[in-house]
């Protein structure tokens, strides 16, 4: 609506969009009190429309940062259940269940992957590490530049546990990035959500074999890190009116993370049974039935 002033006098005009023009329509004349009203009224209301897409923007920023924290780690531990799954002698199906290829001979097993990387951290991802200490970023940002030159400095860096830990391990950094979403700057939250992710790890993996398979342990910190994402997001959704753009917003990134969390805990049981001991039963003609207790070598 608009208010237009002709030869002293106030007049009323509404204004509606068809196709890609806008068309004014002639409503009436109106008093000066009643020209204020509809000022006023259209200023609250395009100030209440502007809030509203403000509030959707930054839920739906927020909402993005909690998924894009986990999803560097979600990728590669993905990548990494795929690879056990083809070299166990599998395929999937159509985007299916994944299935046992007749004929095929596995090129390993669960046990011998273990055998072969250990219980290793996961190798660096392609993530920019940061320091506060001047002289150590300034090295970090040559070397993310690819400047060569900075190798032995890098290596005297990595040489302290610390920083192998932190910049050497996508679990961690996708672990802390969630926490800061959960916890802010609460010193209390982010030690108290820090333990809980490696309580639920600790039960994901108590009923596996010792030592727990790296790609097992890998697969249960992912279902963590996607149970958090998803209670994160559940959080923040409940902060909007239900049925506004900025829940909804939220809404639909809580979706996909259900879905990273659905998928995550169908990979852990698929290589959880991969591990699994197979025993053989045997049926002696005219005799007892003997039940060998050994594990076959075949899975």
């Amino acid at each position: 609506m608009a208010i237009e002033t002709r030869k002293g006098k106030l007049y009323l005009y509404s204004r509606r969009k068809v196709g890609n023009r806008w068309h004014k329509e002639y409503v009436g004349p109106v008093s000066p009190a009643e020209a204020d009203h509809i000022r006023n009224y259209v200023t609250s209301t395009e100030k209440m429309l502007q809030d509203a897409r403000l509030d959707r923007q930054n839920a739906i920023a927020e909402a993005s940062a909690v998924l894009s924290a986990g999803e560097e780690f979600d990728r590669l531990a993905d990548d990494v259940f795929r690879a056990v799954m083809f070299l166990t002698g599998h395929h999937r199906h159509h985007r299916g269940e994944w299935r046992k290829q007749q004929g095929i001979e596995p090129m390993c097993t669960l046990q011998g992957i273990m055998d072969t990387y250990g219980l290793e951290e996961p190798r660096p991802g392609l993530i920019k590490p940061v320091s506060n200490n001047p002289a150590h970023q300034a090295t970090l940002a040559k070397a993310a530049a690819g400047d060569r030159s900075v190798l032995p400095a890098v290596r005297e860096l990595l040489n302290d546990p610390g920083w192998l830990s932190t910049f050497g391990s996508v679990s961690n950094m996708a672990a802390c990035t969630l926490l800061s979403r959960a916890a802010g700057d609460d010193v209390l939250m982010q030690e108290a959500v820090a333990r809980k992710l490696e309580e639920h790890i600790q039960e994901l993996i108590a009923t596996d074999p010792t030592p727990v398979p790296f790609p097992v342990r890998m697969a249960a910190t992912r279902v963590s890190h996607c149970w958090l994402a998803v209670h994160i997001l559940e959080t923040l959704g409940e902060r909007h009116m239900a049925g506004s753009a900025a829940a909804l917003g939220v809404e639909r990134h809580l979706a996909i993370a259900e879905r990273r969390l659905a998928v995550a805990l169908k990979s852990l049981a698929t290589l959880r049974r991969l591990n699994r001991p197979v025993f053989k039963q045997v049926n002696v003609a005219n005799g007892k039935m003997v039940v060998n207790n050994q594990q076959s070598d075949k899975r």
